[in-house]
């Protein structure tokens, strides 16, 4: 299993974000990677220490894109499955793939808590998302509405960077 992308920062901070060409084929995944790899530049720029464990940097990195505003398509592309057939041998059968670190749940509340936070009606996000994660997001909102006046406040004493 190869990276779908890759950021590198060499030693004079050049920046660099590389992609898997295969990618081209499957633009919503595309837009997705390109998000998660420009969250790294974020999450590398943080002065601050991390609010994680450096193992978990990757975690915090899918959860920067959804904030970024990429949620929906990091929650499609996060599992993948479809039937493929090879005409030429008759055989066929069903494919898997996760893409990413966080689980389309964990996205998904991401996603909710990002709305909350912004003030955007969720009903436009809808449509744009499969079924199941449709109906997962009208029950994050329900989960995410607790946590609005502590968001508000966070957003009130966050930083600026």
């Amino acid at each position: 299993h190869t990276p779908l992308g890759l950021f590198m920062r060499d030693h004079d901070s050049v920046v660099r974000i590389s992609y898997a060409p295969r990618l081209l084929k499957k633009p919503a995944n595309l837009i997705a990677t390109l998000a998660h790899e420009l969250a790294h530049y974020l999450v590398t720029s943080i002065e601050d220490t991390l609010p994680c464990d450096p193992s978990e940097e990757e975690f915090l990195t899918d959860q920067t894109a959804c904030f970024m505003g990429f949620g929906v398509f990091m929650a499609n592309s996060a599992f993948e499955f479809e039937q493929w057939r090879d005409n030429g041998t008759g055989t066929q059968g069903w494919r898997t793939q996760r893409n990413g670190y966080l689980p389309e749940r964990d996205l998904i509340f991401d996603l909710a808590l990002f709305l909350t936070a912004k003030g955007l009606n969720p009903q436009d996000a809808l449509p744009c998302l499969k079924p199941h994660l449709a109906d997962l997001l009208k029950k994050a909102m329900k989960d995410a509405d607790v946590y609005r006046d502590d968001i508000k406040a966070a957003i009130a004493g966050a930083h600026t960077y």
